[in-house]
């Protein structure tokens, strides 16, 4: 279940690529004409993806546009001197290496490291046919098991690491194998421009949320949390929460642990119900606003939350030290800890300002503290 929740998303990612790809192949009778405008589009949106890219650090989605507008682009001028079926192995080949590389500086010895694996994959799709002819196989059986281990490897990675830059290598290979089965019928210079789109639209996605959003806990930052500010009326109430004794708890286990408190605490909090939004302000800190909901409500609903925190057991695994005759077996002891959380709430007054609010929750946080930790105050 895990497992499908994580590449629930990809279903997103295939239904916009799905309606880019659809709406430029039955529009071709309109634009077909303009041929020439379409190709420069095609290769300025590219460069763009290409500038998105090296500015915001997602060079893989940049060396994939790259080498997609020389795909595109031999169509003219024939320079890769590899055959259709060469190409495509090539395509094939390139996305399931760059899946399994890390995002790098373009400034940087990792892009001679990319221009290497660039001319490694140009050899090994060279020489291909070769290779199909020595082994004396039917050439279009090793081309679909081709793809169908890219597919596999493909959505193995983006099952282990679910992001939008793996998604986007699968939607892409789709895109490739239904052109290569009839199924979609799109010229070379308008695959280019549907994935320049769809690669633009991707980069500005993990932008924003790598700017938004907390790598650690998965929920919106404090920037998000400002923006949200801008947004709200003249009624809400906002809540500022504290783990207790956080401190101590990471120099007792350790920092590992000390994170799986925090991402504990924060998957608890995302179930807030009642309106209310949650963001990490800031190490142990999180803030829960509701918009539009009187103090009575949001504490009834934080009220809930403290509860089903202080109630969930966290077992903690500490490796024991071996004695010589242990030594080779390994032993782990668990311990059973509790979490809890110290809130304080404030309703917006007919005067206050965001700032002046989260103040006055701040304080109200404190009092709960001083009141033995474990406790909503206002």
């Amino acid at each position: 279940m895990n497992v499908i929740f994580r590449l629930k998303p990809l279903v997103f990612h295939l239904f916009f690529i799905a309606l880019v790809v659809f709406a430029i192949e039955y529009s071709e009778h309109i634009w077909t004409q303009y041929f020439t405008a379409v190709k420069s589009t095609a290769l300025i949106l590219t460069g763009i993806a290409i500038i998105l890219a090296v500015q915001f650090n997602h060079s893989r989605l940049g060396w994939l546009s790259l080498v997609l507008a020389l795909y595109a682009i031999n169509q003219d001028y024939q320079f890769l001197a590899l055959s259709l079926a060469q190409q495509q192995v090539f395509l094939l080949l390139f996305l399931a290496c760059i899946a399994f590389v890390a995002d790098r500086g373009v400034y940087s010895i990792h892009t001679l490291y990319r221009v290497a694996l660039v001319a490694a994959l140009y050899g090994a799709s060279f020489f291909y046919p070769a290779l199909l002819s020595y082994l004396g196989t039917v050439p279009p059986l090793p081309m679909i098991v081709l793809a169908a281990l890219v597919f596999t490897l493909l959505i193995v990675r983006t099952a282990l690491s679910p992001n939008h830059s793996h998604m986007a290598f699968v939607s892409l290979l789709v895109v490739l194998v239904l052109q290569e089965m009839h199924f979609v019928q799109l010229e070379r210079y308008s695959l280019l421009l549907v994935s320049s789109v769809y690669f633009v639209v991707v980069i500005l996605i993990e932008s924003y949320l790598l700017a938004y959003r907390d790598e650690l806990t998965k929920i919106p930052t404090r920037r998000a949390l400002k923006q949200l500010s801008l947004a709200l009326g003249n009624k809400y109430t906002l809540a500022m929460l504290d783990i207790d004794h956080f401190k101590k708890f990471n120099d007792t286990y350790g920092h590992d642990i000390g994170d799986q408190v925090l991402k504990l605490v924060a998957t608890q909090l995302t179930k807030v119900r009642a309106g209310g939004k949650c963001f990490r302000y800031g190490g142990e800190e999180f803030t829960v606003v509701f918009p539009g909901k009187d103090k009575e409500i949001a504490i009834a609903e934080l009220e809930r939350l403290r509860q089903a925190i202080q109630d969930y057991k966290m077992v903690i695994r500490q490796p024991v030290r071996k004695s010589k005759d242990a030594r080779g077996k390994a032993k782990t002891k668990q311990k059973t800890v509790s979490i809890t959380i110290s809130i304080g709430v404030c309703q917006k007054g007919a005067k206050q300002t965001f700032d002046q609010v989260m103040k006055v929750a701040d304080e109200a946080l404190y009092r709960a503290k001083k009141k033995g930790r474990n406790k909503v105050s206002e």
